[in-house]
């Protein structure tokens, strides 16, 4: 990785590519009953880093970050990104993450949640199922209640078996993560929308200035 130091737009590009591959993951999984769930392992363990204040130390520069900013430009690139999917669940999300850092109790409430999450990681591994449903629940408790719940379009055979739904909601907890550190970083839901071409721009350089190519 380049020494020099990511400027805050870079950085906060950083958390939108991994706010963009979780939300990615969700709609797989709702749409397709599946998804590369495993390579995604560094979104679920920044979950567990209450303290981190960058997206390096949450994310490093492991080969999902390399993919996932290729998705996030790709998505960018699009014609209809505004409109699609995954811009609406990125948003969405982002507005709940605006709710839950201006509720200390929220916050609170979420760490009380992945209290058991700790434990079943520290148990059985952070891919394992224990793990997984525990992470799922922590979502339904200190999350859902922040608004109205986020409606996830896909086929209900998928959505309806516990494995999936359990790794749905994982990783939009992963996404809540993204999103809160976006927004301590400066970042506002709105440029989601309307600064599309920008984001494009600061991501396509993201790679080079980490020194990351397609084969990290």
């Amino acid at each position: 990785m380049d020494s020099t130091p990511l400027s805050a737009k870079a950085q906060q590009a950083l958390c939108l590519c991994a706010l963009v591959d979780a939300v990615l993951g969700v709609r797989e999984l709702a749409q397709e009953g599946r998804t590369e769930f495993e390579t995604r392992s560094s979104l679920l363990a920044a979950i567990f880093e209450f303290d981190a204040d960058s997206p390096i130390a949450l994310y490093g520069t492991s080969p999902r970050l390399v993919a996932a900013i290729a998705a996030t430009e790709a998505r960018f690139a699009k014609a209809d990104a505004r409109h699609d999917e995954v811009t609406r669940l990125a948003a969405q999300v982002l507005a709940l993450s605006r709710r839950l850092r201006s509720r200390p109790e929220a916050g609170a409430r979420l760490l009380k949640a992945l209290e058991p999450a700790v434990r079943q990681r520290q148990q059985f591994g952070l891919l394992h199922e224990y793990t997984v449903q525990s992470l799922a629940q922590a979502y339904v408790e200190a999350i859902s209640p922040l608004a109205a719940p986020i409606r996830i379009f896909g086929n209900a055979t998928y959505l309806s078996q516990p494995r999936i739904a359990a790794q749905v909601r994982a990783l939009m907890l992963a996404a809540m993560r993204a999103a809160v550190l976006w927004r301590h970083l400066g970042g506002n839901g709105w440029s989601l929308y309307f600064r599309q071409r920008h984001w494009r721009q600061v991501v396509h350089a993201l790679p080079a200035q980490l020194g990351l190519t397609p084969s990290d």
